[in-house]
């Protein structure tokens, strides 16, 4: 997966990230929100809704662009900067929103981004986590890379989780719930895993 990939996404115009947004805030009233890859900026309204502010991070200049045209306000602002080392001091946060960013990583990377997460949130603090799961209409396309994970033709990685090994990653933290979501689609069935933890 490269940067470069990502940028020829959300430089097009009508860019492909349109899947459903946030139906609800996993997050209780009046916190200090840090949401991974913001994409378009889909699930901001949901999020900026109750927040006391929100910080919106995604590596893509384009993605961020769109962003910043679309949101204004003294409770968001938008950083460019990689998941795996994030420029923020250690709990800074009370929640982490990573909604369809983590199967976009190696397993490396992922590793990663999981210590960096622990790092920047608060004592108590929680994590909201959506991925794709084994059982998704578009698992095995693209050409696998690593186990469960596929690079597509554009060069983006999808990696498809089983709960398992979701909560193994995380299992610094302590898992508060986690639900299956599945929708008919045409062409199948799209299936993700959605998961809160508590550090």
């Amino acid at each position: 997966m490269t940067l470069d990939a990502w940028e020829a996404e959300y430089a097009k115009s009508d860019p492909v990230w349109k899947g459903p947004p946030l139906y609800e805030n996993p997050f209780p009233p009046r916190l200090n929100i840090l949401e991974l890859g913001c994409g378009n900026g889909k699930n901001l309204p949901v999020l900026l809704k109750d927040a006391s502010s929100v910080t919106a991070v995604d590596f893509s200049h384009n993605a961020l662009q769109l962003c910043r045209e679309q949101f204004t306000g003294d409770n968001i602002s938008f950083i460019e900067a990689d998941v795996c080392d994030l420029p923020f001091e250690d709990e800074s946060f009370d929640a982490v929103c990573a909604i369809h960013i983590l199967e976009h990583l190696s397993e490396k990377n992922r590793i990663q981004a999981q210590n960096e997460i622990y790092r920047v949130l608060k004592s108590e603090g929680l994590l909201a986590v959506r991925v794709f799961s084994i059982d998704d209409m578009r698992f095995g396309k693209g050409t696998e890379i690593e186990k469960n994970t596929f690079a597509r033709g554009n060069g983006i990685y999808y990696h498809y989780f089983t709960n398992t090994e979701l909560e193994m990653l995380f299992s610094g933290f302590k898992l508060v719930n986690v639900t299956e979501i599945k929708s008919e689609k045409k062409y199948g069935v799209r299936s993700e895993i959605s998961t809160l933890f508590k550090k």
